[in-house]
């Protein structure tokens, strides 16, 4: 699973599932994305998909 910021569309930051985490995410972004509930959702769903939820 990856994540893509609006501002840098050519950095992927991969998701770490043992750290419950995106690699080298920014804090600035991290912060924002984190205050969003459908975004937490959102992780919540993928990795159940992936099997690791």
């Amino acid at each position: 699973m990856h994540f893509q910021a609006k501002s840098n569309k050519r950095a992927k930051y991969q998701y770490d599932v043992e750290a419950g985490k995106f690699e080298g995410l920014p804090r600035s972004i991290e912060k924002s994305v984190r205050s969003s509930p459908g975004f937490t959702a959102g992780i919540r769903r993928g990795l159940a998909v992936l099997g690791e939820g």
